[in-house]
């Protein structure tokens, strides 16, 4: 386990998300634009939790 937390995460997603000097992709998405990003991830943990890939496992999480 890494040594990040939930108060790391919520960070990064408020400076990538910032109005002024955000991501410009970031910025742009809703969550519309998220769904086949959403689903291609979970398919690739489903495939991977198939295969019994457990080294892989915590990247596709």
């Amino acid at each position: 386990m890494n040594g990040y937390s939930l108060k790391d995460l919520i960070y990064l997603m408020e400076r990538l998300r910032d109005p002024e000097n955000g991501c410009p992709w970031d910025l742009k998405q809703d969550f519309s634009s998220i769904v086949p990003h959403t689903l291609e991830e979970a398919y690739e943990v489903a495939d991977t939790i198939e295969r019994k890939d457990w080294a892989h496992l915590e990247d596709e999480l």
